[in-house]
């Protein structure tokens, strides 16, 4: 079950990351031509709550957790302990603020640059939070996916 979730998880990451610049993209069209935000970036925040619950449920199972003596010390025990889950926990919580601010907003310019803020910054979180395979000091061995 651990290697599914796994899997899932890492292949998962591509889907939320295509989603989200997807969504960022059709904010930055609609900003221009004025069209509505459509579905993208509901599919990206859905994408995103499912990849942060398959993580939740890897966090409390994954060897990679560990929370030894001098684990703070440790490259790869703090950041899947630490910096990987309030990284992501801060990422989805820009999209949901975002997604709340740009469906309250009343015309679609300020849902579009409320969308293309939040999500941008979302993303930049994102991108810092995932265990990439150049990470040397974090973990060797793993792939793109």
């Amino acid at each position: 079950m651990y290697n599914g979730l796994l899997h899932a998880h890492s292949g998962l990451r591509w889907v939320v990351l295509v989603l989200m610049l997807l969504a960022i993209a059709k904010s930055v069209s609609g900003l221009r031509s004025g069209q509505g935000l459509g579905r993208i970036s509901f599919l990206a925040g859905l994408a995103f709550k499912i990849q942060y619950v398959i993580g939740l449920i890897l966090y409390f199972v994954s060897p990679y957790v560990s929370f030894h003596e001098g684990w703070m010390k440790d490259s790869s025990a703090r950041f899947f302990g630490l910096e990987h889950l309030v990284g992501v926990t801060i990422a989805i919580a820009l999209v949901e603020i975002g997604m709340g601010k740009a469906k309250r907003a009343e015309d679609a310019s300020t849902k579009h640059r409320k969308t293309i803020l939040f999500f941008s910054l979302s993303l930049i979180v994102v991108f810092l939070s995932i265990p990439w395979p150049f990470m040397r000091d974090v973990f060797a061995g793993r792939g793109w996916f």
